[in-house]
């Protein structure tokens, strides 16, 4: 039996360093993460950013992410030269996340992750871990987001089909609706 009292107690503050916007890759976006965007108007400002990575036989859907930025060796700032790419939504000068309030819930659960039965550290070189102070509501909230993140992995990828779909079908009636607009502006008056 382990002894709990000797097993060291998890204590994380953020730095704003914004290694896990270089270290996590793919950024993993789950249907929580669509939903809430979807309702709170970000997900025009995701969108760019998001890719479906697809099972080549069948093209169905198999995960969304968000699709890193590569940095080019002559591009880089001296705090990113041992990284090949970036979340997009990082403002790299300040290091601060532009859409912090909104982040998907893989970053909010940073460090942690779920298995199914332990919580464990992604990345054991975070700036943040043992730094600061770690309230209950603070661990109750990383947790939640992690074991939420676990959760939503199955659910994600058996919808991917239908948002998928329905993304198309949109896209297709926007696209339409653009194709008509621009075919009315062109057309010539009637005299």
């Amino acid at each position: 039996m382990v002894n709990k009292e000797l097993m060291p107690k998890f204590i994380f503050e953020c730095q704003k360093t914004g290694r896990c916007c270089y270290i996590v890759d793919p950024i993993k976006i789950f249907d929580i993460d669509l939903a809430r965007w979807w309702t709170d108007g970000t997900f025009g400002t995701v969108f760019p950013y998001l890719n479906l990575n697809m099972m080549t036989e069948t093209l169905v859907p198999t995960e969304v992410k968000i699709e890193k930025t590569i940095l080019l060796e002559n591009e880089k700032k001296p705090n990113e030269r041992e990284f090949n790419s970036v979340c997009p939504l990082l403002n790299r000068e300040t290091k601060e996340c532009t859409i912090y309030s909104t982040r998907p819930i893989t970053c909010k659960a940073f460090p942690l992750a779920y298995n199914g039965e332990n919580f464990v550290l992604r990345d054991l070189e975070c700036p943040g871990i043992d730094k600061g102070t770690m309230t209950a509501e603070h661990l109750k909230q990383i947790r939640t987001a992690a074991k939420r993140e676990y959760t939503s992995n199955n659910r994600t990828v058996t919808i991917l089909p239908a948002i998928h779909s329905l993304l198309m079908k949109e896209l297709t009636e926007l696209a339409m609706k653009e194709a008509a607009a621009q075919k009315e502006k062109g057309s010539p008056e009637s005299e």
